[in-house]
């Protein structure tokens, strides 16, 4: 067990950043609190925050970057918490513009935004493909770097100079609005130069699946009920191990190790809820 919270924290952003877990907490009244936990201390902090704009929380070494998801209500800054001083700075206005679907990564080359662009009917006559601007901490200045051809962008993994969504599948727009082909969610580019390329050998993405869309800091991602890694460039189906619960809860991945924690098994109104913990272990 650890110390109780100050607050209660309900499911929210958390990045974890010089030590201590940080969780952006929206209460049930509205209130807002940003909060840590201390692992090594088992102690909890307040943080006082510049503003109140719902911002997803991205762990970058020992800073912990707070991200706007979208420009859709109007631009807000993105900023920086230096977890060891606690001063708080804002990154510079990025070059892409108004857009949503605003993801910041953390990558040895520099910060890479991607996002898609803010369009009064995003879809109807073509895509909103994901574009992409990387940021240089040298310089302070942002550079836009070369549009991509997918339309996903949401989960990003940073391996071997090379930025990949291993999300499966893609969209053609549908019976209305149809855009002729098929757009794929995923892709990947490399970084500086961010030239893009769609995956490769990509399996169709499984329906009944027991996990998926599992993306970690390192070498392997879960996407569409197949391990993908990053480093082979390679897919293989991971199915549910005997005995665990037909629907997972939460997953991590640590220390290339995935981590499925609870689930439950659910007929109707009735169910059972488990509380094991399941790892898999990708094989060299």
């Amino acid at each position: 067990m650890i110390r109780d919270a100050p607050v209660d924290i309900p499911p929210s952003p958390a990045a974890f950043a010089g030590g201590r877990l940080f969780i952006s907490v929206v209460g049930a009244g509205g209130e807002s609190a940003l909060v840590s936990y201390d692992v090594d201390a088992d102690r909890w902090d307040m943080w006082d925050v510049p503003d109140a704009v719902p911002r997803t929380l991205v762990a970058d070494g020992d800073r912990v970057l707070f991200v706007s998801g979208s420009d859709e209500r109007g631009i807000a800054a993105d900023l920086v918490l230096d977890a060891t001083t606690g001063e708080w700075s804002e990154l510079p206005p990025d070059p892409l513009g108004s857009t949503f679907d605003r993801v910041i990564t953390p990558t040895p080359e520099g910060l890479v935004l991607t996002a898609k662009e803010l369009v009064a009917n995003p879809g109807s006559e073509r895509p909103a493909l994901t574009i992409a601007a990387l940021y240089d901490e040298e310089s302070g200045e942002w550079s836009r770097l070369p549009d991509t051809g997918q339309i996903g962008g949401w989960r990003w993994m940073s391996t071997g100079g090379r930025l990949v969504d291993p999300q499966l599948g893609g969209a053609d727009g549908g019976e209305v609005g149809n855009w002729g082909r098929t757009y794929p969610y995923g892709g990947t580019f490399t970084l500086p130069d961010g030239t893009w390329s769609p995956l490769m050998d990509t399996p169709e993405p499984l329906r009944d699946a027991w996990m998926s869309d599992v993306v970690g800091p390192g070498r392997f991602a879960l996407s569409g009920g197949y391990l993908y890694d990053a480093q082979r460039m390679t897919w293989t189906e991971v199915g549910r191990p005997d005995g665990a619960p037909t629907l997972p809860e939460q997953a991590i991945w640590a220390d290339d190790k995935l981590l499925v924690l609870g689930g439950g098994d659910f007929k109707g109104i009735d169910g059972t809820v488990g509380q094991k913990v399941w790892t898999y272990t990708p094989s060299e």
